[in-house]
């Protein structure tokens, strides 16, 4: 459908010609030779576009002011270029004064016009795609959606509204892996008075200590050997909204300073540079780690600890959240039945108990997956214990029977290992314990995680440092 463009010009001739330029561009025109006149067209045929004469005989300053206030009503993002026979400085900026996209001399260069009218249009399109993603993301994070039911969720959904009403501040987020700490650091951005600016985030724990430093801070044309030229920090890139650090235990004691540094100042540098950026935002950090534990090992700084638990949110496991997870469930069978063409009605009774039971060592993440692999491959109504293929982790991590004599090996393949009078280097014990974690677990990367009390993303790069990430390791989660 061709876009419409109000054309408002007293001179006959003038808008004949630009009637006739505009419509060759593909353009539906609307012709008009007042403002009470064009007052009507608009209301009529509602334009994409006004393009309006400056110099109209009732339409000059306060009347053409008037008319953008009018057609702006409600927040429409309506472009107005103003055209004038005497172009000057002055009228330019008064014409921008008045709310206008651009100003043009007469007579008017058709090429000059045709840039215009496109760069007019492409940013209302591009604005409103944002508004409706921004809506969208809103409406996805919504309180009321989120479901939770349960004292602990009541509470933790009363601290949420209360952050975000208070602009700049540090929020930790903690919980075990899988409860939602991204959904909650999402859900207080979008209602927050910074709900339109950017929300950002990274995970800390998803990348070596040189590159998520490159990452946060940015760096300098020639900072290093591949710093062909300036690139922007995330940090720098959140101005104005939220930035979300997830994993900030796992975090090196070196870049924990600079992050320091960073909250309490608002400002840093990029790598290689010497000029403090200063920045304006939010700072959201989530962890499944007890953060004074890491204190206690030496991995936390502990200034860097109060400056972030400030304003703390505590997510509840899902196995402390009683009928909740039913509720989530049977969200979690609609949603699937939708995406999925399905008609699986809920659960047997069965299978009801056994959720209500079950240690739910994923926590929400686990339901999630277990439901959609069961609606996706059910073919009854009801879906049955057995469909959901859930894990007794006792069994899975019950400790090991020492034998008397254990055997040593030579390659780090056995369970045991010895160290040698002339001592270990630290990669081969590493190196050892991620083998026997990960054979102990059947490969799956997520029980090894949890046995070496790690997380999945630092076991994932491990096994990729060693060489030891197989596509069949990889596809486990």
């Amino acid at each position: 459908m061709a876009e419409t463009i109000l054309l408002i010009d007293k001179q006959t001739q003038d808008r004949s010609a630009l009637e006739s330029f505009l419509t060759g561009l593909g353009y539906e025109v609307i012709c008009a030779s007042s403002v009470p006149e064009a007052e009507r067209a608009f209301a009529s045929y509602r334009p994409d576009l006004t393009l309006i004469e400056y110099n109209l005989p009732d339409g000059r300053g306060a009347e053409i002011a008037q008319f953008v206030s009018h057609i702006r009503e409600g927040g429409n993002p309506h472009p107005v270029i103003v055209a004038s026979e005497n172009a000057s400085p002055d009228q330019a900026v008064e014409s921008m004064k008045l709310g206008a996209f651009d100003y043009i001399g007469k007579p008017i260069n058709f090429e000059k016009l045709r840039i215009l009218v496109d760069k007019a249009l492409e940013t209302v399109r591009r604005e409103s795609q944002l508004s409706y993603y921004s809506s969208e993301r809103q409406q996805e994070f919504d309180l009321g959606r989120i479901i939770g039911d349960c004292p602990a969720m009541k509470e933790m959904w009363r601290t949420v509204e209360a952050v975000a009403r208070i602009p700049q501040s540090t929020v930790l987020i903690t919980g075990e892996s899988g409860t939602g700490k991204e959904l909650i650091a999402h859900a207080i951005h979008y209602h927050s008075d910074q709900r339109a600016q950017p929300f950002v985030e990274i995970n800390c724990s998803a990348m070596p200590e040189t590159l998520l430093e490159a990452e946060l801070f940015g760096y300098e044309k020639g900072a290093f050997t591949d710093a062909k030229s300036r690139k922007k920090g995330l940090l720098e890139i959140a101005e104005g909204g939220t930035f979300f650090l997830d994993e900030i235990g796992e975090m090196t004691l070196n870049l924990q300073v600079k992050i320091l540094k960073a909250i309490e100042e608002r400002q840093f540098r990029r790598i290689g540079g010497v000029q403090n950026v200063k920045v304006n935002l939010r700072i959201i950090t989530a962890t499944n780690a007890n953060l004074e534990d890491l204190i206690a090992k030496g991995l936390f700084r502990k200034d860097l600890y109060y400056r972030l638990n400030v304003l703390t949110i505590s997510l509840p496991p899902l196995r402390d959240r009683g009928v909740d997870i039913l509720r989530l469930t049977r969200h979690y069978i609609n949603h699937f039945n939708r995406e999925y063409k399905k008609n699986v009605r809920g659960l047997t009774p069965e299978c009801e108990r056994l959720l209500l039971t079950y240690h739910w060592p994923g926590n929400v993440r686990e339901l999630r997956n277990a439901i959609e692999r069961a609606v996706l491959i059910e073919s009854d109504e009801w879906v049955k214990p057995e469909d959901l293929h859930l894990t007794d982790e006792s069994t899975i991590e019950a400790k090991p029977t020492v034998p008397s004599k254990p055997e040593p090996t030579a390659d780090g393949e056995g369970d045991y290992l010895v160290i040698p009078e002339d001592g270990i280097g630290l990669e081969d014990v590493e190196r050892h314990l991620i083998k026997h974690a990960m054979k102990r677990c059947s490969g799956n990367v997520s029980r090894a995680a949890r046995f070496l009390k790690i997380s999945r993303e630092t076991l994932r790069y491990r096994l990729r440092k060693y060489g030891e990430e197989s596509d069949t390791v990889g596809g486990n989660h």
